[in-house]
């Protein structure tokens, strides 16, 4: 009986020996995941370095949207005449830490108000003029300004007296790098 209870007290101290001798550790690893911000900001003006307030309007005349909606910017162009031509700009930057890239298939521009008296054969505005400054606006707070030009043709209509008409210029940006075809 002495045997057997010396060879359980032994089998139980290897048993014990042989759990505390394993040692046991852990390691968790952690990735912190966040998104990127995508701030396109804009504003306008009658020459490059003087600025309108913006509607939503930040420091200096800057404007943005807070979320998907658009950016308003206006400028107002009174007294026009047959023959009048007017410069304006518009500069955007990129408050985000992702390159925008504009959406040429989703942006717009067009004139509401009397359709006889703008757009058409009315007054148009000239986009042509560093247009493709505004295409890619990287990361960091770059800028991009951008030449308009208002032009009211030589024969405008007397029916465009006190005419009023607004030229909405709709830029929509995205982080999506354009395919080239």
């Amino acid at each position: 009986m002495l045997r057997l209870m010396l060879a359980a007290v032994a089998l139980l101290g290897i048993g014990a020996a042989i759990t505390a001798a394993a040692w046991q550790d852990e390691v968790n690893f952690e990735v912190e995941a966040r998104g990127a911000t995508f701030d396109v900001q804009g504003r306008i003006g009658y020459a490059p370095d003087v600025w309108e307030p913006g509607d939503q309007d930040l420091a200096d005349g800057w404007a943005q949207s807070d979320d998907d909606g658009d950016i308003t910017l206006s400028i107002d162009f009174g007294d026009l005449v047959p023959g009048d031509s007017r410069d304006f700009y518009v500069q955007l930057r990129n408050e985000g830490s992702v390159t925008a890239y504009l959406d040429v298939d989703a942006s717009a521009a067009g004139w509401s108000g009397s359709p006889s008296c703008y757009g058409g054969s009315g007054a148009e505005v000239d986009t042509s003029d560093d247009y493709a400054e505004i295409l890619e606006i990287e990361d960091d707070t770059t800028t991009s300004v951008f030449h308009l030009i208002l032009d009211v043709p030589t024969g405008w209509s007397d029916d465009c007296q006190d005419a009023a008409g607004t030229w909405v210029l709709s830029l929509h940006y995205t982080t999506d790098e354009p395919v080239a075809p």
